[in-house]
């Protein structure tokens, strides 16, 4: 029987969608004194996977609607980040390896800043791209499609060198009022080129203290980044409310030692929702 093609179909979303490919935890956070740090792979499909890691200096931008991407700087010289690149001076291992099915690999990363290096916040994306055996998809007579389907994981890996502190704020919030919704804009940015990795948390209140609405979301925040909250217009009648906002240095999956620190975003608005 011969093979009469194959489609490659790239999942860049962050569960690996069919081939069930995940890494934890979700940043690649270095030990400050040591440069080192690991990260667990794992396979969850049915099915063995070659598994491929590779480095590359990025960081996440949003557009004017949220729209998260990452942006791989090229040339680095015209970056405003650009001498943050971790990327030179990390190693980590294994670079390539074989997983079996609910197998996982545990990944060693080591970083070495040359000497006189800056104090700041210095990092790379590693990408873990795992791809499985094709799957026949149908067959004509002597003709067999298959697919091969590639999980992939995008991760920030970094190192605190030195005394640093992140300085976040919320820049700013926009409300738009659409037939079936309403639209919460939110800017959210640092300062001094040190990111940060923390939660946002936002609450929509009504005057007399009633919680209508409420979020949360891990944000990693490089720079400036635009969120987007969207809630359903028959919850919320005309009038004022109270919109708290938190940004705060928490991570579920990263030690409170590893967190790039700085000082909890507070604030509370007043918005106006139109008839």
């Amino acid at each position: 029987m011969r093979h009469l093609g194959m489609c490659g179909l790239l999942l860049g979303l962050a569960s690996g969608a069919w081939a069930q490919l995940s890494v934890y935890p979700l940043a690649g956070a270095l030990d400050a004194r040591t440069g080192a740090g690991v990260l667990e792979v794992r396979n969850g499909g049915d099915a063995p996977m070659e598994v491929v890691l590779e480095l590359a200096f990025g960081y996440p931008i949003t557009d004017s609607l949220g729209v998260l991407s990452i942006l791989y700087p090229n040339p680095l010289s015209k970056s405003p980040f650009g001498r943050w690149n971790l990327t030179p001076y990390l190693r980590y291992f294994p670079q390539r390896f074989r997983l079996g099915p609910a197998q996982s690999q545990t990944v060693r990363l080591l970083a070495r800043l040359p000497a006189g290096a800056p104090p700041g916040v210095y990092w790379t994306r590693l990408t873990v791209q795992g791809t499985p055996p094709p799957r026949p998809l149908t067959t004509l007579e002597d003709q067999e499609l298959q697919a091969q389907i590639i999980g992939r994981q995008n991760i920030v890996v970094y190192l605190r060198h030195g005394s640093v502190e992140a300085r976040p704020f919320l820049e700013g919030v926009d409300l738009w009022a659409r037939s079936d919704s309403i639209l919460v804009r939110l800017r959210l940015r640092t300062q001094d080129e040190i990111p940060a990795l923390g939660t946002l948390r936002y609450r929509l209140r009504r005057p007399d203290g009633t919680l209508v609405a409420e979020g949360q979301e891990y944000v990693p925040l490089y720079g400036s980044l635009i969120r987007i909250w969207l809630l359903p217009r028959r919850q919320l009648p005309a009038g004022t409310y109270a919109l708290e906002v938190e940004y705060l240095p928490e991570r579920p999956d990263l030690e409170t030692t590893k967190l790039i620190p700085f000082r909890p975003v507070q604030e509370r608005l007043s918005v106006r929702v139109p008839g």
